[in-house]
């Protein structure tokens, strides 16, 4: 059975994307006890591990060759739906970066789940994951809830309703705490 969330954690030149750090903060934030595991691809970056566990990973996979050296979609996505396979969390998280962009969506297809993108706010409500947007000139807010396959309700689409679940997180909106390591 599904469960946890997996957060896809971006570095670029061995420097970890800000952007990562917020999805994952933000996944921490709602997993309830449940696993939060982070996957890093690249080449050289286990010496970002601690960096990553700082901020709340329980769990880091990791994807260290020399072929990851440059962005691949194929690579990653490769490297990536092992460690969906190995984890098999009900969520997968991402910064809307634009390699995420690029890469996220092979997995939802891949794994035959929904994609949920440029989310800006995420609450939970009992065991429902509900997400919503801000839409423009003020308009109400855009809802959809993301429900676990083994609830079943009349109001949430039949679609929503699978083992995995993909979230892009728009960049900024969920900001990492500081850690005890940061300089005030």
């Amino acid at each position: 059975m599904a469960q946890g969330i997996l957060v896809f954690i971006e570095q670029r030149g061995g420097h970890l994307r800000k952007a990562s750090l917020e999805a994952l903060s933000e996944a921490v934030r709602l997993a309830s006890g449940q696993a939060v595991t982070a996957v890093l691809i690249g080449e050289n970056i286990k010496g970002l591990v601690p960096s990553v566990a700082k901020y709340g990973a329980s769990k880091v996979f990791i994807a260290d060759k020399g072929d990851f050296a440059q962005y691949s979609t194929e690579g990653y996505a490769a490297a990536f739906a092992d460690a969906i396979k190995q984890a098999q969390p009900q969520y997968v998280f991402a910064a809307s970066t634009s390699m995420a962009k690029d890469l996220l969506p092979r997995l939802a297809a891949r794994f035959d789940a929904p994609l949920v993108t440029d989310v800006m706010v995420i609450k939970t409500e009992g065991r429902i994951c509900c997400r919503s947007n801000q839409c423009i000139r003020e308009k109400p807010m855009a809802r959809m809830f993301l429900m676990p396959s083994s609830l079943s309700s009349p109001s949430v689409p039949m679609f929503l309703r699978r083992q995995n679940q993909v979230v892009l997180a728009r960049l900024s909106s969920f900001l990492p705490p500081r850690t005890k390591f940061e300089p005030r």
